[in-house]
């Protein structure tokens, strides 16, 4: 008897054993589910952290960009008015933007170049840095690359071009490309001449304020060209 129950005794231990060892891995794989489900919240919280700070990096990147971009504008419209060492000044802020990939300073430092204000004149310059600042898809600078292919500035001189790439300025609403592509029409430069096509760039370029294309629309009102002949219009466009 005395075996038997020894034998129960053991029996009943191993029972609790494997139960307590049951309890554990129970608690073991609960405490194993809530730990990954804490990273997988943690893992989706910081992925959404990321995501609200890289939305504020870029707000506060094209906040900079705009600030840069007026100033700029700012800048180039007084260069005329700067002696040869603030011109110098002007060009080398220019070149750290252009070198920092920002479409704007692309664009006035290919001017920097076709003007020869603060560098050495250099069209192919022009050139190089108006393409890579087209490529960016600024509006602007397709208007000079329009110009520069106009009058074959750094480039062969081709028509053909500078009205696709006045077009593609004109597509972004830029009104000098408007008012060149007025002049390629009204000349026959790349198309057939059209002065109806041509009146039409100019009243959509003068629409956006540039005088150079309410000029042109006094010619054509006056000699008839495009339009009735009209002097009265000739006078007050």
């Amino acid at each position: 008897m005395a075996a038997a129950q020894a034998e129960r005794e053991t029996a009943l231990r191993q029972a609790e054993e494997a139960q307590r060892k049951r309890a554990t891995m129970a608690r073991i794989r609960n405490i194993a589910l809530v730990a990954v489900s804490m990273l997988a919240a943690i893992a989706v919280w910081l992925g959404w952290r990321a995501e609200q700070q890289r939305k504020v990096a870029e707000e506060q990147r094209e906040q900079v960009d705009q600030i840069l971009a007026r100033a700029q504008n700012i800048v180039f419209q007084r260069l005329d008015h700067m002696d040869i060492a603030t011109l110098k000044e002007v060009f080398a802020v220019y070149q750290m933007g252009a070198d920092r990939g920002d479409a704007n300073s692309m664009e006035n430092l290919g001017m920097l170049y076709a003007l020869g204000y603060g560098v050495t004149q250099d069209y192919i310059k022009a050139h190089e840095w108006s393409e890579k600042a087209a490529g960016k898809g600024h509006g602007g600078t397709m208007s000079n690359l329009g110009v520069l292919y106009e009058h074959g500035h750094g480039v062969t001189q081709d028509y053909v071009k500078a009205r696709e790439w006045s077009e593609k300025a004109a597509d972004k609403g830029d009104g000098d490309a408007m008012a060149n592509l007025g002049g390629l029409y009204a000349n026959g430069y790349g198309v057939a001449q059209d002065y109806a096509k041509a009146h039409e760039w100019f009243q959509k370029a003068a629409d956006k304020g540039n005088a150079r294309a309410t000029f042109y629309l006094r010619l054509l009102y006056d000699n008839g060209f495009g339009v009735a002949q009209d002097y009265a219009k000739a006078r007050v466009v």
